[in-house]
């Protein structure tokens, strides 16, 4: 079960990943032409990054509809849950064999790359700039990290936890799903835990106000003031029986899209595709066809910059 998070800073980025940067065949099909009009709405001007069958990073640009690889990996080891730490324009991810795992830092400014920690095989890592904290699934439990400390983790939740992982903007709240398909919300500082839906590959808005989230072949939106849920999208899958490594969903910095891949679970003849959904009207836009399939989330790296 893998998958996951994120990235920032083009121009610098690559000079730091200059060192594992190889070529990869992946073909990207450009659907619509990004910036123009699709109906009454706009593809915004954006870079995202795909983690690809957990052996490399993919970095898809909607203004040039161009692609290329960013990190690549050896058969052995896979490269997994990228997260940006936005405001030093750097880059962790993680690196897992069979028996271990690494969590690697990134800061392209200087070309610098170090190890924060290792240890057991992690996933579903997530980062939250404002408490400078790591979350992070290790068998079925959750834990957390701070950046300042990476040698302390804390055990918040025991067992039966399901990824992704997302933070709410403060810091404060983690929200994670169950593998009871229960999508609950962590308060850190009193330990309370709601249970808000029932589905599943959900994550919070940019603003923490709503909760995205798959149930059954729907993409719906949780309201967590008024306590309504909104169905945005019928997908062409089903959760979970066909989603379960392409289903996270991806809000865009300003809240008004959500991406996220698409694609059936195997991995001889996998196509997927990119869509991007605007919350405010509901339109899903094709974006891209992929013949490969992801296994992480579609990741906001750049975004109308």
């Amino acid at each position: 079960m893998y998958s996951c998070c994120a990235i920032v800073h083009r121009a610098s980025f690559h000079i730091c990943l200059a060192l594992v940067w190889l070529t990869y065949s992946f073909t990207v099909f450009a659907v619509p032409t990004p910036g123009m009009a699709k109906g009454s709405v706009i593809l915004p001007t954006s870079e995202l990054i795909l983690d690809v069958g957990n052996n490399f990073l993919r970095l898809v640009n909607l203004s040039t509809n161009e692609s290329s690889t960013i990190i690549n990996a050896p058969p052995t080891i896979s490269i997994q849950c990228p997260t940006i730490i936005r405001r030093s324009h750097s880059l962790v991810y993680l690196v897992n064999d069979v028996s271990s795992g690494s969590v690697v830092y990134c800061e392209p400014a200087i070309s610098s790359k170090e190890t924060l920690w290792s240890g057991s095989v992690i996933s579903f890592l997530s980062y939250n700039d404002v408490t400078r904290m790591f979350a992070y699934l290790r068998s079925g439990s959750l834990y957390i990290r701070s950046m300042d400390v990476p040698r302390i983790e804390e055990l918040v939740v025991e067992k039966n936890v399901r990824g992704p992982i997302s933070w709410n903007p403060s810091g404060t709240e983690l929200l994670y799903c169950t593998k009871d398909d229960e999508i609950s919300i962590l308060d850190l500082k009193s330990s309370y835990t709601e249970v808000v839906e029932k589905g599943g590959w959900a994550s919070f808005s940019p603003d923490g106000t709503a909760i995205a989230y798959r149930t059954g072949n729907e993409i719906r939106v949780f309201n967590r003031n008024n306590k309504t849920t909104e169905i945005l999208q019928e997908t062409d899958l089903k959760f979970p029986e066909q989603t379960y490594h392409w289903g996270q969903l991806s809000w865009s910095p300003d809240g008004e899209w959500i991406a996220y891949p698409e694609g059936f679970p195997n991995f001889k003849n996998c196509e997927a595709t990119i869509y991007l959904v605007n919350v405010a009207e509901g339109n899903r836009i094709e974006a891209y066809k992929l013949q490969s399939c992801p296994i992480g989330p579609l990741l906001w790296w750049r975004y109308e910059d």
